[in-house]
């Protein structure tokens, strides 16, 4: 079993993009805007637009914590190959801005079980959500017992 990419509530236009395509054979003339419009003909726009932004925040948020893992491994590999360059200072900042995501990430938990109810059980986003949270936990914590030997 693999994580869910991104709900399709959140993905809406790109369901009637595919649709349309195979569909019709083409992209429509003006694209995602064609589909976005049709996705306000029949009132479901609202909708797809609130699941579509918390999980462009939450996947932000999943980003930015991620680069400044790489970031901190990178920073952490160099000091052990040159000991002389190493600044623990840089590395123990970078912990701090990853745990602030990490903290932004579980603060999104309530915006996105609202903006998906009705639609997927709770259940699923706690896990949608939980899947990249402690993916990120599991990071910050394995880099600061590296920094503690």
């Amino acid at each position: 079993m693999v994580t869910q990419l991104s709900p399709i509530d959140s993905s809406l236009d790109f369901l009637v993009l595919a649709s349309t395509i195979l569909h019709t054979g083409k992209e429509p003339e003006t694209g995602l805007e064609a589909c976005v419009d049709f996705l306000k003909q029949i009132g479901e726009y609202e909708l797809f637009a609130r699941c579509r932004q918390v999980i462009n925040e939450l996947s932000q948020q999943k980003l930015y914590a991620w680069e400044h893992i790489r970031l901190t491994r990178e920073n952490t590999v160099c000091s052990k190959l040159d000991p002389t360059r190493c600044d623990q200072m840089v590395v123990r900042q970078a912990l701090d801005t990853i745990n602030g995501y990490s903290k932004n990430i579980t603060a999104l938990m309530p915006k996105v079980k609202e903006a998906f109810a009705g639609l997927v059980p709770d259940i699923w986003m706690e896990r949608y959500v939980g899947d990249r949270l402690l993916a990120i936990q599991e990071e910050l914590a394995d880099v600061t017992n590296r920094l503690a030997e």
